[in-house]
């Protein structure tokens, strides 16, 4: 399953959804406390939505929270040496996937399909 967050634009940010689990879950260590996500684009899942991040329904995060994960990825870099050590993510072609991220989320709200 891929995660594909696309913002009003039209632009998108590929990634697998374990690379998106990751970065969500690498945002939370560096202090991001996400608002949650609003109702996804289909219809009768208002009453059940429960703001989450992990699916690929369309759901939208918001401006400000786009902007917090975006702090909070930058940190994680900032705070971690490129090495194979600390897994895909944080080395080499994966550092540079997350700032594709960070620059991504810094340019406000976006839906995730």
């Amino acid at each position: 399953m891929s995660a594909t967050p696309v913002n009003d634009n039209g632009k998108m940010w590929t990634g697998s959804s374990t690379a998106w689990d990751v970065a969500c879950i690498l945002a939370r260590e560096y202090d991001w406390h996400g608002a949650g996500t609003c109702c996804p684009l289909q219809p009768g899942s208002e009453s059940s939505w429960k703001g989450s991040y992990s699916l690929n329904n369309g759901q939208r995060v918001a401006e400000a929270d786009a902007r917090a994960i975006a702090e909070a990825l930058d940190a994680a870099l900032a705070d971690t040496p490129d090495s194979p050590d600390e897994g895909w993510l944080l080395s080499g072609a994966g550092r540079a996937h997350l700032r594709n991220l960070i620059e991504f989320c810094r340019e406000g709200s976006f839906r995730v399909f």
